[in-house]
């Protein structure tokens, strides 16, 4: 029979493989930093649960198992969340050739608690729907090593892979380096973001089915969202500003959907867009250009784009637009930088 040494030991080198730390070069005789510790308990000693330390945004995970002979054995488990970072994306975009160029930096800013250790982030994963990314087209920086999911919806992550943990993307800090790019054109996408922090390691399986669940959900949300400009709005080739219209159309709809814009905004955004199209099938282009400048007014939202760069140096005030309808800075300067360069990029191939 295995005893509980080598029961933790195996479990922790399955949870090991599967996480980030795999790809990277570690100390093996150090594994505590990589996964969480499974104490063994006296059964009956401690209730079964999950409690959560609000403080040190840890879960204390109390549970039952048994050895292969049905023996009871109560552990217990420290899990630290791997979601205890905070960062802001700037999307820097360029027009090349055919396609567009994304170049991301992440700023990382140190939170108020100190009593719970702010991680490192080793792990970004851009969600871009239908959208693609043009083959041989990504950069990463050092230390980081990419891979492309094409199944629906499509996503780009980024995983840090070196044991140089000064590459990583750090508390109050930036990174840059991370560059793709796409034949869509910007709107706002959703990036998850995971922390450095231990993988959870147990003791065996655990019976209870309530603890199971409540373990289950920690582990489903593994992530912090944030938002940034990425590919969201179509781009036809040859060029056709109508599609591109009806694109912006349908991506504000889907923002207005995730209460990330007014009902009266995507009314009045719609009505210009219609209003445009109309023009551009009448060869109409002063009208077009005139409808279109109306639409950039309209959507930048919040701060302007210079406004928000300002503050991107030493912190990002509120606007109005988010005190009204609750929305973060992240959203509006994702939102704004998107719409301007897209309308922009119209205006130019009229």
């Amino acid at each position: 029979m295995l005893n509980n040494k080598t029961i933790n030991i195996l479990l922790a080198s399955i949870f090991f493989a599967l996480s980030p730390f795999a790809y990277a070069d570690y100390d093996s005789s150090d594994m505590d930093k990589y996964v969480s510790k499974a104490t063994l308990l006296n059964v009956g000693d401690q209730a079964e649960g999950v409690i959560y330390n609000p403080i040190k945004k840890t879960y204390e995970i109390t549970y039952e198992t048994v050895d292969i002979n049905g023996k009871p054995f109560l552990y217990q488990t420290v899990y630290t969340p791997p979601t205890n970072v905070n960062a802001t994306i700037r999307t820097k975009l360029y027009t090349d050739t055919d396609s567009i160029a994304y170049n991301f930096i992440f700023s990382s800013k140190e939170m108020e608690n100190k009593e719970s250790k702010q991680q490192d982030i080793i792990l970004v994963k851009f969600n871009i729907g239908d959208s693609r990314i043009i083959n041989g087209s990504v950069r990463s920086p050092n230390g980081w090593k990419h891979s492309y999911h094409e199944e629906n919806p499509r996503r780009l992550n980024w995983l840090f892979v070196s044991n140089n943990s000064s590459l990583s993307i750090k508390p109050d800090g930036y990174l840059s380096g991370f560059i793709y790019k796409s034949k869509e054109l910007p709107g706002v996408v959703a990036v998850d973001l995971t922390g450095n922090a231990p993988v959870l390691g147990l003791g065996g399986d655990i019976v209870n089915k309530n603890v199971r669940d409540k373990v289950d959900s920690l582990l489903t949300g593994d992530y912090v969202t944030t938002y940034a400009s990425g590919p969201a709005i179509e781009n036809p080739s040859p060029f056709n500003p109508v599609v591109v219209l009806n694109s912006i159309k349908q991506h504000i709809k889907a923002l207005k959907s995730l209460d990330f814009v007014t009902e009266e905004l995507y009314l009045n955004a719609s009505e210009l867009i219609d209003a445009t199209i109309h023009a551009v099938t009448l060869n109409n282009e002063d009208a077009a250009e005139d409808f279109l400048e109306d639409l950039s007014k309209l959507l930048n939202i919040g701060d302007s784009d210079e406004d928000k760069e300002e503050h991107d140096e030493d912190g990002h005030e509120d606007s109005e637009y988010n005190e009204i309808i609750g929305v973060s800075s992240e959203v509006i300067s994702a939102f704004n930088r998107s719409m301007k360069f897209t309308i922009d990029y119209i205006e130019d191939r009229l």
